[in-house]
């Protein structure tokens, strides 16, 4: 399947492109941990954003792509931070985690990777 998708690509998108997506995929980029105070669970800032995004998701996952993830709909423009329940952040299992924010069209407007220690 690998030498099949090669082909598929190298016609599709020329060599120098898939050159360079497989030099990009040979290198994954590093997580951003973003610091917090061990006894607040992380959150994001939704403050700034334009009214026609709304409503937005807020989801959380263990995986880069977003699937599988818990979500939850932020419809109202009034609110400027939300954070993980505290319940919800003590019961995850230690692991990094990815908040995504995501508007009304599903197109991301921020993430933030965070690690669960507990």
């Amino acid at each position: 399947m690998g030498e099949s998708a090669q082909k598929f690509s190298v016609r599709h998108y020329g060599r120098a492109f898939t050159s360079l997506i497989k030099i990009i995929r040979a290198v994954p980029p590093e997580p951003v941990l973003t610091q917090f105070p061990d006894d607040a669970s992380p959150g994001l800032d939704i403050g700034e954003i334009d009214e026609a995004r709304f409503p937005l998701w807020i989801e959380l996952g263990a995986y880069p792509d977003g699937y599988p993830a818990a979500a939850i709909e932020i419809g109202d423009t009034g609110t400027i931070n939300w954070n993980i329940p505290d319940d919800v952040w003590r019961n995850l299992a230690p692991a990094l985690y990815i908040l995504r924010l995501v508007d009304a069209n599903g197109r991301e407007v921020r993430n933030k990777v965070v690690h669960n220690k507990q």
